[in-house]
């Protein structure tokens, strides 16, 4: 066991004493910061736009911050499945979290942004978008152009995919038979597998599942409990040797 050693840490119980005093930060070198970020991160076309900084206020109704921020925290659920909530309830955790944000966050969002509003822009080459790494306790901020996303190619076909495609049917009267073909038709690949989620809707290796094929698709999916309007579906294929194919998701569209 190892000897006990008496702790020099000193501890302060008298409330007159007065706590050393914390060194100030001069706000205007923050100001003086954020204008030579956004130089050489806005492009020239945009700074010709009329923008002004808005501060936040989540009590006037009549600067629809709370109502912008509703609708884009609902679309961010929508797209992770994630509950939406009202306006009340988005207004009531937007005035307890305001403390918490003005940190690294608040300047991650505003470089986001600013990116969002190039994209709104529209027409402008991948080189004026800019991504970043920035460590506000030394500080460091570090720009660069960010790259493309990563291709794979899809084995015996001249077609590649990224992270970011996807494949739409939008049939909602397809059966599986025909949903199949469609990949035999235009890639000469073979379905193997239909997954949605943990549930499978088809595998071809299953005898009992073949008489699926003439199912439409859309009953498959409810009879698994799914009903929602676009369906992300996980499909296996393979080439006319029989090898293993990735492809990208497909999105069913069920309505």
């Amino acid at each position: 066991m190892p000897t006990f050693v008496v702790s020099q840490k000193t501890i302060i119980t008298d409330e007159s004493i007065k706590e050393k005093p914390k060194e100030e930060v001069d706000p205007r070198q923050y100001e003086l910061l954020s204008i030579q970020v956004i130089n050489k991160i806005v492009p020239d076309c945009l700074r010709e736009k009329s923008l002004r900084v808005e501060e936040f206020e989540k009590d006037d109704d009549f600067n629809h911050h709370v109502d912008f921020m509703t609708a884009s925290s609902n679309l961010r659920a929508m797209m992770y499945g994630i509950t939406a909530t009202d306006r009340m309830e988005t207004k009531r955790i937007a005035g307890k979290i305001i403390p918490a944000i003005a940190t690294t966050t608040t300047m991650v969002a505003g470089l986001v942004s600013l990116e969002i509003i190039k994209i709104a822009h529209g027409g402008m080459k991948v080189e004026k978008f800019k991504s970043m790494s920035l460590n506000l306790a030394l500080p460091v901020f570090q720009m660069f152009q960010p790259s493309g996303p990563k291709k794979f190619p899809i084995v015996g076909t001249k077609a590649f995919y990224t992270a970011w495609d996807s494949w739409e049917v939008k049939d909602s009267t397809i059966t599986l038979s025909n949903f199949c073909q469609l990949f035999q038709d235009k890639y000469n690949l073979t379905v193997t597998g239909v997954v949605q989620g943990t549930s499978t809707v088809y595998m071809s290796m299953f005898p009992a599942h073949k008489q699926r094929l003439t199912k439409r698709i859309s009953d498959l999916l409810k009879d698994i409990g799914v009903v929602k309007d676009i369906v992300e579906l996980v499909v296996t294929f393979e080439d006319e040797d029989g090898g293993d194919v990735d492809g990208p998701i497909i999105k069913f569209w069920n309505k």
